[in-house]
């Protein structure tokens, strides 16, 4: 799942995957299109991160203000692995 280029599309409910093709400057990565991942209706990605150690890519999803964590173990698959209550943003 590590060395990919992940892009959140929260108006498609979707994530996705591209292979890193060429660096010419910090401003401009490009990468060849590998991957979408659909997050079904309804359920909006807002995050992303890494862990390196596990080899996984995390998603927050919001849904209707309900948040869960999805992972992407490698670039054929995700999961939703954690579900977080409603909270006022604070974390409360």
């Amino acid at each position: 799942a590590l060395r990919h280029i992940y892009l959140l599309n929260p108006a498609a409910n979707k994530v996705e995957v591209r292979g890193i093709t060429a660096i010419s400057s910090a401003d401009d990565v490009r990468g060849q299109f590998v991957a979408t991942f659909s997050l079904g209706t309804g359920n909006t990605p807002v995050g992303v991160a890494a862990d390196a150690i596990r080899g996984l890519v995390y998603v927050v999803v919001n849904n209707a203000g309900s948040y869960s964590l999805w992972a992407i173990e490698d670039t054929t698959s995700v999961r939703q692995c954690d579900y977080v209550n409603k909270g006022n943003g604070n974390g409360e």
